[in-house]
């Protein structure tokens, strides 16, 4: 069955690898032949085919927090080789699903090891802070080249506040009030808006 797949609609249950077992021994032989029909049928077919696999957090594979190995786009780099060289083309969507996997690895490790760290009420606000501050640095440094990137910066946030503990309808207030007026398009946030972001979410969470 087709159905329409977009990657900022995942929330953090869809994409939690702790509860999302992921065998990638077969990710090459599921990649499609992109000679088989029009380009955007075949990226298409990819993440049906990986969605059908693995389940709904694979279609992040061709995400835009996933650059390709020479720093360009993501949707650029399939373009330029799905026609002068499909089997690279091919090898670049296994490659994608596996870094995605691995970039949704890093970030539940991440949230992880800062749950543990909020058991002293005295370091709560400071734990928030340097957390949020952390994965902020860590969207840009992925996707700050990108129209959209905070979009994907705050997805990444609300992961964070939710595995953490907050309600999903709470988690947007504060990601709202948060970023409302400092991330935009093209302008990578800067230290000095990350630290306010941070803090603002900060205060929010530990009453402080």
């Amino acid at each position: 069955m087709k159905f329409s797949i977009d990657p900022l609609g995942l929330t953090w249950e869809d994409v939690d690898p702790a509860t999302h077992p992921f065998d990638p021994t077969v990710v090459p032989s599921m990649v499609p032949d992109p000679r088989a029909g029009r380009e955007s049928a075949w990226q298409h077919d990819i993440s049906h085919a990986f969605v059908d696999r693995y389940g709904i957090w694979a279609c992040g594979w061709a995400s835009l927090t996933m650059p390709p190995p020479d720093g360009t786009a993501q949707q650029k780099f399939l373009h330029e080789y799905w026609a002068d060289d499909p089997e690279s083309a091919r090898r670049m969507a296994a490659d994608s699903l596996l870094g995605w996997r691995e970039w949704l690895e890093e970030l539940g490790a991440f949230f992880d090891e800062f749950s543990l760290l909020l058991n002293d009420a005295e370091t709560q606000a400071q734990r928030w802070e340097q957390a949020v501050v952390r994965l902020i640095a860590m969207a840009v440094e992925r996707i700050a080249e990108d129209e959209f990137w905070y979009c994907y910066c705050e997805q990444i946030l609300s992961w964070f506040l939710t595995a953490s503990g907050v309600l999903p309808e709470r988690a947007e207030d504060l990601l709202w009030t948060a970023t409302n007026g400092r991330f935009s398009s093209w302008v990578t946030a800067s230290e000095s808006t990350a630290a306010e972001v941070a803090r603002t979410i900060a205060t929010e969470l530990s009453g402080a």
